[in-house]
């Protein structure tokens, strides 16, 4: 072997540092799969649509860390119940590993709401819809105005909303909107007022029917001798 070593030294070092990094290589793997626990796997409950805590108690039990990822509000499920898990369930991982829950808040997110009076009720409840507010907590009432469909004002919990507001999305919206009917009942009393009268009084009093004269009498002429004639034999008479 030293008589080897002293005829190739390069090669005898060049071996012996591959071998080294196979033993290497072949220790990292070992250890890797002892501490990864390769091959082993949990698979992850379902915990969706529970309650927090019981999620908790759930994942705890088999082994699982827990960690709360965001919470958003929803109306249809109760406040502090499980909305989204991930890895999602049935998903098969690594034993002990971290399952990240979405809660449903117990209050609902605040929106500051801007000025939306003077604009038309189109476009008003698609600034609130866009704020999240559902369709079904956006009420409409009518009241006498000039314009149509136009808003006059907003009210929450029975208050007039002031601009840049904040309140909760679950709130009932009540959107006080004008009918336009000003703009008619002004020119009825108008009407009244000047005494416009109708088509057909103003037909009656100017008739723009047509009538085709009536005939003139004929005038006939009596002959002048027999009127004198007559006129003389009396005083004979």
């Amino acid at each position: 072997m030293s008589s080897l070593l002293r005829k190739y030294p390069i090669l005898v070092n060049l071996v012996i540092i591959i071998l080294v990094a196979i033993l290497g290589i072949l220790i990292a793997n070992f250890s890797l799969a002892i501490f990864t626990k390769h091959g082993e796997y949990s698979v992850v409950p379902s915990v969706e649509k529970m309650s927090y805590s019981s999620a908790i108690d759930q994942l705890h039990a088999e082994g699982f860390k827990v960690e709360i990822s965001d919470s958003v509000f929803r109306d249809d499920l109760r406040p502090g119940y499980v909305l989204e898990q991930n890895p999602t369930a049935n998903s098969k991982v690594k034993p002990g590993r971290t399952v990240y829950l979405v809660i449903n808040a117990v209050n609902a997110k605040q929106v500051a709401i801007n000025n939306i009076e003077g604009i038309s009720l189109r476009q008003g409840k698609a600034m609130l819809q866009g704020l999240g507010f559902k369709d079904k907590n956006i009420k409409v009432v009518y009241r006498l105005g000039k314009h149509e469909n136009l808003i006059q004002s907003v009210r929450v919990d029975g208050k007039k909303l002031r601009p840049g507001q904040r309140v909760p999305v679950n709130s009932v919206i009540v959107l006080e909107v004008s009918d336009g009917r000003v703009g008619q009942l002004t020119d009825s009393l108008l009407n009244v007022e000047f005494g416009v009268e109708t088509v057909d009084d103003y037909a009656e009093e100017y008739p723009t029917e047509y009538s085709e004269p009536t005939e003139e009498p004929v005038l006939t002429e009596e002959p002048v001798e027999e009127v004198v004639e007559e006129e003389g034999n009396s005083l004979m008479e």
